[in-house]
């Protein structure tokens, strides 16, 4: 059996390397959308750096899984409802990340785009109403907020904030 050399964890290494070869990467790759999906995912899978208050990196994250989401097709078919699912979490996602580095009109904007994707999405048309109400546009807000509560009644955050 081989045995790799025992080394110092301060021990500092040194690296060469030789580029073999240079391939030109293709316009558009050709590949199924549960592939493009499962990649997002795991781009979308680090809710490390959110949970760890990291929200530069978790916005880079969730960014490029959404980007992979977007443009490696074009916009994805009617069809392609795992794409669109995926669309909608990295998007909730950004604008959490964007409420927390106070980016509030990015959030607004994001949440938006959640509900045009998804009308129905609760968490999106709570967000949506939420930052309504804190830029004084208190009548659509409260549609919002109304819509999100009419959907999931149960919702404990929402009554908690719909009726301070």
């Amino acid at each position: 059996m081989i045995r790799d050399p025992d080394i110092p964890a301060d021990a500092s290494l040194l690296y060469e390397l030789q580029l073999l070869e240079v391939r030109e990467r293709p316009l558009s790759s050709p590949c199924l959308p549960r592939t493009a999906s499962e990649s997002a995912a795991r781009s979308r899978a680090r809710n490390y750096y959110f949970q760890r208050e990291e929200y530069q990196d978790a916005f880079q994250s969730y960014s490029t899984a959404l980007q992979v989401l977007c443009t490696r097709f074009g916009r994805p078919h009617p069809e392609h409802e795992e794409l669109r699912g995926g669309r909608v979490k990295c998007l909730n996602n950004l604008a959490a990340v964007h409420i927390k580095l106070e980016r509030y009109d990015d959030a607004l904007e994001t949440s938006s785009s959640v509900l045009e994707l998804d009308p129905d999405n609760v968490k999106a048309l709570f967000r949506k109403g939420k930052l309504l109400s804190d830029k004084g546009e208190f009548q659509e807000a409260m549609e919002t907020l109304k819509k999100a509560l009419k959907l999931e009644p149960s919702t404990k955050v929402n009554n908690q904030h719909v009726f301070q």
